[in-house]
């Protein structure tokens, strides 16, 4: 149509422009029926926006996303973009509170996770929905997911995923009274978050363990444990 054409020699023109936000180009390449591209660029502009709270425009790149992976045969996606789109939709869609949804893009996720044989991405997927079944307090679904992670015979190659699962765990028995157990699973993630570069995920274990700490009367290694979480936290997201 003369409307793709138009989208597709604009899209040619800004390749060549630099600072242009990479919003227009995918913009532009879903206009212009490219669809491979426009997937690509739709992501990176949807994750750009998420990462500010735009959420709103991050909801528009989404569907770009969703519309051009329905005209292009999966395979052709970089499986890395595809494992990528379905983690940051289903990040998308909890803020929103879509928990449906959210669910929805999860399964998806393991699924093609699964179909790739990618025990990694299968890993993190499980470890994400066991995180949204805590926060909603769904405690004997989490702890299934929890086992399948924890069951995984490669689980140990992945110390950050593994001490993400423990620290859930953990939440679980501490909100149930379960405090020694609690500083158990806890102290383990702490271990297995200290051999990972992410300072988010020691952050996040250090403040658990204070939680369990806290809860079981141990008042002074409790606030020795918020301590470590806050000067890793000065230098991570977590903050």
């Amino acid at each position: 149509s003369q409307r793709a054409d138009f989208h597709r020699a604009f899209f040619s023109l800004i390749r060549q422009c630099r600072h242009l936000p990479v919003s227009v180009e995918a913009y532009h390449a879903f206009g212009a029926h490219l669809w491979t591209e426009a997937f690509s660029l739709s992501l990176s502009a949807a994750v750009a926006s998420l990462d500010t709270f735009s959420l709103s425009e991050a909801g528009n790149n989404f569907r770009q996303c969703e519309e051009s992976l329905g005209h292009f045969p999966i395979e052709d996606a970089a499986p890395e973009d595809l494992f990528e789109f379905r983690h940051q939709y289903m990040r998308y869609a909890e803020l929103t509170g879509k928990l449906h949804t959210a669910y929805i893009s999860n399964r998806r996720w393991r699924h093609a996770a699964q179909k790739l044989a990618n025990v990694r991405q299968w890993c993190q997927a499980i470890a994400e929905t066991s995180h949204l079944l805590w926060t909603q307090s769904k405690y004997r679904r989490c702890e299934r997911f929890i086992m399948a992670g924890l069951s995984e015979s490669s689980i140990d190659e992945y110390p950050a995923i593994k001490a993400r699962l423990l620290s859930i765990q953990a939440e679980i028995h501490r909100r149930r009274g379960e405090f020694s157990e609690a500083i158990d699973l806890a102290g383990q993630a702490v271990v297995l978050a200290g051999r990972h570069e992410d300072r988010t995920i020691s952050a996040s274990v250090f403040n658990k363990l204070g939680l369990a700490l806290w809860g079981a009367g141990k008042l002074v290694e409790a606030a020795e444990a918020y301590e470590q979480s806050l000067a890793v936290g000065r230098h991570s997201r977590f903050a």
